[in-house]
């Protein structure tokens, strides 16, 4: 007896540790927590921020090129020259090179490089807004599924109902067992839309985690339901489209392609360079046993300049223009479709928020229709089939209603995005 209540005390305590387990790895997500998430915790989004820190590291092209360039070198050797027996002798040298003018070739290479962190950094702010967008788009598409779950629940409920009063009808002797089959049929039916929903339900969840970064141990609750504002702030957006982000990586990469033909145009600006070297030699090479005899000093200034360069320069300066130039016309063609696609979006927001309240009126309209039903039934003046097909369309008009409130935020994460929301 006292073993037995050992072994019961022990799994007691099994069960209680796997609860708190569950509990503790339990995570609540609001639609509001999804930014912080996505820029905290998606790998792919922190991926894109690396490539800007990697941009960033080359930039200070400009004070570095001022900074002198030295190396060193050290060694011995052992050589035989002329009448003089073999020798083992050292030798080293110190060179240093300062950068005094590069011609601006140095100043504008600066400008491409910080033009091209400005492009990196877009384009984190693109990757940052798409997975922001997914992650909202799922998160939605998992409240909507919920929602499903709950008319589909609801109408098995009624149709549970329903079948009790056709058993009624059955035992009064009103009606026969075939009235009872289209119920039972109709209950079997729901019962396998409701497991492939839940399957759905299940999967969107474990995708939007993984966007979110959470682990797929963890139970996660979508807080939150299909519900809407009336008084959008989206509705009154006005969009500048010199600010979308697509518009400006077309304009970022135009001027990094400005830089660099501007760069290629000053092939022919003379570079000047301050330098200095110490070096010794060994005997082969100054004749002088004695070693002090055999080092050397230079300092001096050297001024280089290209005459010609087979124009090459030139080739590359106007290929450059002429990709800048293309890129420039694709940001005016990407303008006006974003335009065109922005009033489109307002309009479809719109439309989505009247139908909202439309089916809304008629779900609540179909609801009196199924309890009238459902009472002249059981009064004897309408048959099964009446039941049975208002049942039907109660669930295609909650069905209907979830599917525009879905589709209605669906259309405001599009336009949040769009903004750079």
């Amino acid at each position: 007896m006292l073993v037995r209540r050992h072994y019961l005390l022990i799994i007691g305590m099994f069960w209680l540790s796997l609860a708190f387990t569950s509990l503790a790895q339990a995570r609540t997500i609001s639609f509001n927590d999804l930014p912080r998430l996505v820029q905290q915790q998606n790998l792919a989004v922190q991926g894109a921020e690396t490539f800007v820190g990697a941009a960033k590291a080359k930039t200070g092209h400009l004070p570095r090129s001022f900074l002198p360039k030295i190396s060193a070198q050290g060694g011995g050797e052992t050589f035989q020259t002329l009448d003089q027996k073999r020798m083992t002798q050292p030798v080293a040298g110190v060179e240093g090179n300062v950068n005094l003018l590069q011609g601006g070739r140095d100043y504008l290479e600066e400008k491409k490089r910080k033009k091209e962190l400005s492009i990196e950094s877009t384009q984190a702010k693109k990757y940052y807004l798409s997975e922001l967008r997914r992650a909202r788009n799922l998160f939605v598409k998992g409240v909507f599924l919920k929602d499903l779950i709950r008319h589909y629940q609801h109408a098995l409920t009624n149709n549970r109902k329903n079948i009790r009063l056709v058993e009624n009808r059955i035992k009064a002797g009103l009606t026969t067992e075939t009235d009872k089959l289209d119920f039972t049929i109709f209950q079997s039916r729901l019962g396998q839309e409701l497991a492939i929903i839940k399957e759905d339900h299940e999967h969107t969840l474990e995708l939007l985690q993984s966007v979110l970064g959470l682990s797929l141990n963890t139970q996660v609750a979508l807080q939150g339901g299909l519900g809407h504002k009336h008084d959008d702030s989206l509705f009154d957006a006005e969009f500048h489209v010199e600010d979308h982000y697509d518009v400006q990586l077309l304009a970022q990469q135009a001027e990094a392609l400005d830089y660099a033909k501007k760069k290629a145009n000053l092939w022919w600006t003379p570079s000047v360079d301050a330098y200095g070297s110490y070096n010794l030699y060994p005997f082969r090479e100054r004749e002088r046993f004695a070693l002090e005899e055999r080092d050397e000093y230079v300092a001096g200034v050297q001024m280089k300049m290209n005459l010609f360069d087979g124009l090459q320069s030139s080739r590359e300066a106007k290929s450059l223009k002429l990709r800048s130039k293309g890129v420039k016309l694709q940001s005016k063609q990407k303008q006006r479709e974003l335009e065109a696609q922005f009033r489109k979006l307002k309009h479809i927001l719109t439309l989505r928020h009247d139908l909202v309240h439309s089916v809304q009126v008629n779900v609540n309209k179909i609801k009196k229709y199924l309890r009238l039903i459902q009472e002249e039934y059981e009064r004897g003046t309408k048959d099964s089939s009446d039941v049975l097909s208002a049942a039907q369309r109660i669930l295609d008009q909650k069905r209907r209603y979830s599917e525009i409130q879905r589709d209605f935020l669906l259309t405001k994460n599009e336009l949040q995005t769009f903004l750079g929301h």
